[in-house]
């Protein structure tokens, strides 16, 4: 937002908050990343909550921990995919109604929410730690390696059968891309919480997938849903694979799975695989449907922009979110969406 809170620019965006009835909504995993942040401007943003008389947040749909103040975007996505497995004969715009509630549902004044949140985790170690055994903290990460899966599956389809691949074969070049990766990105531990989870307990359900004599298009598909779910199968506690068999048939009313899908295909047709900040930012898309505004990086916003020009449900997301360029272009998009 502002590296100098001292700047006119900076001071006009806190008067268009105080003044216009904006309220920024932060969710707990923005809370923590900028807390953390070696950024001064990153920092400043939350001075700048601080002085709001409100922020909003989403709400949890479950109560599994009574002490949870503050939702995670997953929460959002959790909440469409309950309702729909306790009424699937809902459509994409009637989840997002009802879904409304949790996602705008939780308020509290700037200081106030930042302090208390501070005060229950002061490091990003303690949040994670605490939150893991509700929102699996590396979903990102599982859905780009079951993607880069889909990316190995559809090149090893041009040189074989489908029918006849191997699995060992198949696995053991797969084991090998995600261990280059993880090496890189992840201390050891970490490697082998995510090995674990892609290898032991989604690799059975993928090959299943690909060997069930489906189109390479609907193998993509099917894949990288499951991996989609296993945040949230992880906050139910349930198994793996038990979600996309109580959704069977109904994943494409499910307002967050339509976007993510629609842009990592979109992603993946451009011959650009998500980068980090993407799969955040691809997360942050679909909030476009519950919020008046969502700033997104460059180069989300304009696959949005593309896949919205397929797709009236997803233009309705992009018609509220914008290009994050510098404080002036949001002070400008908030003045120019709260003027519709």
């Amino acid at each position: 937002m502002a590296s100098d809170l001292s700047c006119d620019d900076a001071k006009n965006l806190l008067k268009i908050l105080h003044e216009e009835n904006w309220i920024p909504w932060i969710p707990a995993e923005q809370f923590v990343e900028l807390s953390q942040h070696q950024d001064k401007a990153k920092l400043n943003q939350l001075e700048i909550f601080k002085e709001l008389p409100r922020i909003g947040f989403p709400k949890s749909p479950i109560d599994l921990h009574q002490d949870r103040k503050y939702g995670m975007v997953i929460d959002v996505q959790l909440a469409e995919i309950l309702e729909l497995c306790n009424n699937p004969s809902l459509n994409f715009e009637e989840v997002v109604e009802k879904v409304k509630r949790i996602a705008r549902g939780g308020y509290g004044s700037g200081k106030d929410s930042l302090e208390d949140f501070l005060k229950a985790f002061p490091s990003k170690e303690e949040f994670f730690a605490k939150f893991s055994q509700f929102h699996h903290v590396y979903n990102n990460e599982i859905v780009n390696l079951i993607y880069q899966l889909c990316k190995l599956i559809s090149k090893l389809s041009g040189e074989v059968k489908l029918n006849e691949l191997n699995e060992e074969d198949v696995r053991t070049k797969y084991e090998a891309f995600i261990d280059e990766r993880l090496c890189r990105l992840y201390s050891n531990p970490q490697r082998n919480i995510i090995m674990n989870i892609i290898m032991g307990q989604y690799w059975p359900i993928m090959w299943r997938i690909i060997s069930s004599g489906l189109g390479i298009n609907s193998i993509i598909d099917e894949c990288l849903f499951n991996g989609w779910l296993d945040g949230h199968e992880k906050l139910l506690q349930v198994s793996p694979g038990t979600l996309s068999e109580k959704l069977h048939g109904r994943k494409n009313e499910i307002p967050s799975w339509v976007i993510t899908k629609a842009l990592y295909n979109r992603m993946a047709n451009s011959g650009k695989s998500p980068k980090g900040g993407d799969l955040v930012d691809i997360k942050f898309a679909s909030m476009g449907l519950y919020l008046d505004a969502v700033e997104l990086d460059k180069r989300t916003y304009e696959f949005l922009r593309q896949v919205s020009k397929e797709d009236k449900r997803i233009e309705r997301a992009f018609n509220h979110c914008f290009k994050k360029e510098n404080l002036r272009t949001t002070i400008d998009k908030l003045l120019e969406i709260g003027d519709r």
